[in-house]
């Protein structure tokens, strides 16, 4: 299927340089997070002034009738607010009270239209030319692509420049793990906005490229956690302007790893072997990356020769030892307390 794209520029360049040495605080996706003026979004539909004597029965019926479709509204229950605008607007309605059920109407087109981006919408690698999608390593420019299937009923985006802009809120985590079994958290949030609106209803999708650009550090694996979010605003929904709320609508998970790491990922206990072997501060990746790819068959014999490496290698290669132990055996002894793992291991044998 064809595919629209719309570039948002939404690109977070550099965040964990080389050099950084900066401690993070883990926190929650899109929690305690600054965001950008966005226009107010009003979920409650106002009654308006009093009424006179000979309309207060049919005004006290009608504003029953609107607690329960802001009741409604407050619940999100889509289904609940349709069903009571079905059974109570009518083309002979006084136009006040019209003009306030057209106000729920346009509530209920918008919570439709959610809920069709949160069973629809995807975050994923683009796919490579004509195949499937090539993982990226750590350190190179990537980007996923938020897909937006098109929805059955005719829906209007905004643009940038619009009063309507339509938005997104792009978090990322990055959760870096390094060769001694330290471990770092980052937190950033971007926002962006459609460059031009879109109108579409039905046929291909909109597929919105997000780009990360992120330095890799001394990083030896990093898992990304990506989450979008649809900002609050409004949309046209059916002819009607629509308000939103702020809906998370995909997320996606990613696991990256050093250029190369394909080779040692095909022969993990040789080359955790050999780098042992070598004992070298250049290899002390490689015996991380294999621990992490060795197979169940072959844990064993990692676990042998990393042990062996606990006990009578120098400080540094004792500490990278320890770290890759954790992966291999999932055990979670403190990476450093050489006497902690001795007596696991003695304790196991």
């Amino acid at each position: 299927m064809p595919r629209r794209r719309r570039f948002l520029g939404a690109q977070v360049a550099a965040l964990v340089a080389a050099a950084c040495v900066t401690t993070y605080e883990e926190a929650p996706l899109l929690t305690d997070v600054k965001v950008p003026a966005v226009p107010a979004v009003a979920q409650t539909i106002p009654f308006g002034d009093t009424v006179g004597a000979d309309q207060t029965l049919l005004f006290e019926f009608y504003g029953s009738l609107f607690q329960r479709l802001q009741a409604a509204v407050d619940d999100r229950d889509r289904v609940q607010l349709e069903a009571l605008l079905a059974a109570y607007d009518r083309p002979d309605l006084p136009p006040r009270i019209a003009e306030v059920v057209r106000g729920y109407g346009a509530v209920a087109r918008a919570l439709r239209w959610q809920e069709h981006l949160l069973a629809t919408a995807t975050l994923a690698l683009p796919p490579a030319d004509g195949g499937a999608p090539a993982a990226p390593v750590l350190g190179q420019r990537f980007s996923f692509d938020l897909t937006l299937p098109a929805p059955p009923m005719p829906v209007r985006l905004g643009g940038r420049g619009d009063d309507d802009a339509c938005g997104f809120a792009v978090a990322i985590t990055l959760d870096d793990t390094f060769v001694d079994g330290s471990t770092r958290s980052t937190h950033t949030q971007e926002f962006a906005w459609l460059p031009e609106a879109c109108a579409f209803a039905g046929g291909e999708p909109l597929v919105v490229p997000i780009e990360l650009d992120v330095a890799a550090g001394f990083a030896v694996r990093r898992v990304v956690h990506l989450r979008v979010d649809l900002m609050p605003g409004h949309v046209e929904v059916e002819g009607a302007r629509a308000p939103v709320q702020r809906t998370g609508i995909a997320a996606a998970t990613l696991t990256l790893w050093p250029a190369g790491h394909e080779a040692i990922a095909r022969a993990p206990l040789a080359t955790l072997r050999e780098a042992l072997r070598r004992g070298d501060a250049a290899h002390f990746a490689h015996v991380f990356v294999a621990a992490c790819f060795v197979p169940a068959a072959d844990r064993d014999a990692a676990t042998d020769l990393l042990v062996e490496q606990v006990r009578f290698g120098r400080q540094e290669q004792a500490l990278v030892a320890m770290a890759a132990l954790q992966e291999v055996t999932g055990v979670r002894l403190p990476a450093g307390d050489r006497d902690a793992w001795l007596a696991w291991w003695q304790a196991r044998r």
